[in-house]
């Protein structure tokens, strides 16, 4: 896999010089050293520290698109394997996960502003339908526990789909809350739907 590969070098390249450069600099930051030379250091180290990190979000930015287009293939593989094997439970929650991460992806590609709620509506009720036949299978004594799960996943991303319907921006509060990393705890945001996504991706160690 020649661009994955090259993806994966880059990354390891771009992490290894940014670790440098923050090491280069911490403790000068820890030690409140900056107080002795009025910032000098920090100012000369400011330009390579910021190139650093901008060279390291770029490949990790190629590396996971490489990594997620992997996921996606491997997925797809397992689902065409599952349904041929006529392993109706296991095929939809393969299935499911395909689904819940169409919603995922679009909300962490988009800015809240550009969502569209039609959009997001769309790929919302193809996840549920899913959702409805795993629900109605009850070969599997944890199906009923995953599809909790799902609707938890569900109900995240139907707060930010009427939210992103009905305009209604987030307030000072909620806006604290999401920049503090308690985003998750804030109605219709992205930060919720995305927990609610991987504690569903999590319980699906319980599948079979």
């Amino acid at each position: 896999m020649p661009e994955l590969d090259k993806a994966a070098d880059n990354y390891v390249t771009a992490l290894k010089d940014v670790i440098g450069q923050i090491r280069g600099v911490y403790s000068y930051y820890e030690q409140a050293d900056y107080k002795d030379d009025k910032f000098e250091k920090g100012k000369a180290a400011h330009a390579g520290l910021m190139a650093s990190f901008k060279a390291f979000k770029d490949a990790n930015t190629v590396f996971a698109a490489e990594v997620d287009k992997l996921e996606d293939e491997v997925a797809q593989k397992e689902l065409d394997r599952l349904n041929e094997q006529g392993k109706r439970y296991e095929a939809l929650v393969v299935e499911s996960g395909i689904k819940a991460k169409k919603i995922k992806n679009l909300i962490q590609e988009r800015e809240f502003d550009e969502i569209k709620a039609d959009d997001l509506n769309t790929l919302i009720e193809d996840f549920s339908s899913t959702v409805e036949h795993l629900r109605g299978d009850d070969s599997k004594a944890m199906a009923s526990s995953y599809a909790r799960s799902c609707d938890d996943f569900t109900k995240a991303s139907k707060e930010l789909m009427r939210r992103a319907r009905d305009g209604q921006k987030f307030n000072e509060s909620e806006r604290r809350f999401m920049s503090s990393g308690a985003g998750w705890m804030v109605e219709g945001s992205p930060q919720k739907v995305i927990k609610a996504y991987n504690d569903m991706i999590q319980s699906r160690r319980l599948r079979f």
